[in-house]
């Protein structure tokens, strides 16, 4: 009994089925080579044929005379001799334009050489041979050229009998047809037996791997009692195991990949419009500085001569004209100014100040030169915000050009300026915001462009923004426009602040800028 089970455990392992597999191989590889035998003793029996054949071809010159002629009676002794050893069924000659010139037997008349037959006669040097029916039956029919002094003189036609050949085929056929069927049968065991103890668990593990290749990692499989299955099933389930953790590393690399290229991203676009922005600026500041030393000298000699009027002339209507005069000059001498503000590239002299006490000075300025608008200032100063490095009254400039062009923004709608600072981390934030009609993205994205303006024209000549951003830019801050149409503009402008450290060392300022003393 128990060898009876060991027999029955190894007729169900993989192994076995292995043997049986090889066993069946051998078997159709024998009889394969038996039929693949036959076919080559008929080709060696035909071979022997065509080379028979071909001595009349090579050597029987008194029956290429004969047949070039017309001799038939000669043609048909002669050809008669020749073939008296071969196992032909019937024999021809031809003339040299295709017709049958003598055959035997007598009663059978062979057809007509085609003109194809004829042109490959001309130039053969071999016998043509082909298998055809006849009357029923296989016949193996040789062409033969005869030529007289290297001309086509006829042709000799042969038709041997292939009954002994197709015999011994109709054997073969039945002897591989046979073998076939058993192997069949064996085949169709041994497919029952590779599907029920092998195959099963590959197709398993088959499509398990494409599930994993679809990207389900979680798969895994248990493992059989038949070790060969066992090992691949075992290696599948740690590669799923690790493609698993890989892609889970894959993934959190990859989200931190996409931040820092997105945060990259944002840089770069930050840097490239910083670039192109003092790009314009550089171009607008030479402008100006052209313009402002051009207009200067003008301006000044004006006001000269308007002062030595207004001295020697008491009129009233001249004077009041002198003064109208004088007033545009200064206007004048004021745009002048703020061009050479935005295009000086002289070293600043920092002072150590009080943020809120600049912001003051300007919005006292602001109330001087629009004492109706006053009411709609709206200041909210953190007494934190602390102290920055600064030109004050550079600083006081560019904070005067936000706050009018806020005022300029609410004109229409009577709206309020609203002017905050902040202290955030290592900076001292100036917000200026108004509740004007707002800017679109594209308004933004130029606000701080020199010349640019959403007025008419002849209501400002577009520098304050970029004014009060160049002074911004050579105390080391940076500013930015956040608005939208309907919803106001608001510009923050971000100082770096000073430290209580430094402020108790006390500070020291010079063309080269601030020190600590």
């Amino acid at each position: 009994m128990l060898a009876l089970r060991r027999f029955w455990r190894s007729f169900g392992s993989l192994g076995f089925c292995y043997t049986l597999a090889a066993t069946v191989t051998i078997v159709g590889a024998v009889g394969a080579s038996s039929y693949l035998s036959l076919l080559r003793q008929r080709e060696e029996w035909l071979a022997d044929l065509r080379e028979r054949s071909a001595a009349i071809m090579h050597h029987a010159r008194d029956l290429a005379r004969a047949v070039a002629d017309g001799r038939r009676e000669a043609a048909a002794a002669e050809l008669n001799r020749w073939v008296a050893n071969l196992p032909v069924i019937s024999s021809a000659t031809y003339t040299r334009d295709g017709k049958p010139l003598s055959w035997t037997p007598q009663g059978v008349v062979p057809p007509t050489l085609g003109p194809s037959d004829l042109e490959h006669l001309a130039v053969a040097s071999e016998p043509a041979a082909s298998v055809r029916r006849r009357g029923g039956e296989a016949a193996y029919v040789v062409l033969l050229p005869l030529r007289r002094a290297s001309e086509l003189a006829g042709a000799v036609r042969l038709v041997f009998s292939l009954d002994e050949v197709l015999l011994r085929e109709g054997a073969a056929w039945r002897h591989a047809v046979s073998m076939t069927a058993g192997v069949a049968l064996v085949g169709v065991l041994l497919a029952y037996l590779l599907k029920g103890l092998a195959l099963g668990p590959l197709r398993r593990l088959s499509a398990e791997m494409r599930r994993v290749a679809a990207g389900e990692l979680d798969r895994r499989l248990a493992e059989p009692a038949d070790p060969e299955v066992a090992d691949a099933i075992r290696a599948f389930n740690q590669m799923a195991e690790r493609l698993a953790a890989a892609r889970r590393e894959l993934e959190r690399y990859n989200e931190s990949l996409e931040a820092e290229i997105a945060a990259a991203r944002r840089e770069l676009e930050r840097a490239q419009d910083q670039l192109i922005r003092n790009a314009r600026l550089a171009s607008a500041g030479q402008l100006a500085a052209g313009l402002a030393h051009e207009l200067n000298n003008p301006l000044t000699g004006i006001l000269m001569v308007v002062g030595l009027l207004q001295d020697r002339h008491e009129a009233a209507a001249l004077a009041e004209d002198l003064a109208g005069i004088e007033r545009l000059a200064r206007r004048c001498q004021v745009i002048v100014g703020k061009l050479l503000a935005m295009a000086t590239d002289a070293p600043l002299r920092l002072e150590r100040v009080g943020l809120n006490g600049v912001v003051e000075k300007a919005l006292a300025r602001v109330r001087r030169e629009r004492p109706s608008q006053a009411e709609r200032l709206r200041p909210a100063l953190d007494p934190a915000v602390g102290q920055v490095a600064a030109e004050p009254s550079l600083l006081e400039e560019a904070l005067v050009a936000l706050v009018a062009n806020a005022f300029q923004a609410v004109e229409d709608n009577g709206g309020t300026v609203t002017v905050a600072t902040e202290r955030g981390e290592g900076v001292a934030e100036v917000v200026v915001a108004d509740t004007g009609r707002g800017m679109s993205a594209e308004e933004v994205e130029r606000a701080l462009d020199p010349f640019f303006t959403t007025r008419e024209a002849g209501q400002g000549m577009g520098l304050g923004l970029s004014i009060s951003y160049a002074i911004v830019k050579r105390h080391g801050g940076e500013m930015a426009i956040e608005s939208a149409p309907g919803r106001g503009t608001t510009v923050r402008v971000r100082l770096p602040a000073l430290g209580d450290r430094l402020g108790r060392r006390g500070v020291a300022c010079g063309p080269g800028g601030l020190k600590g003393s």
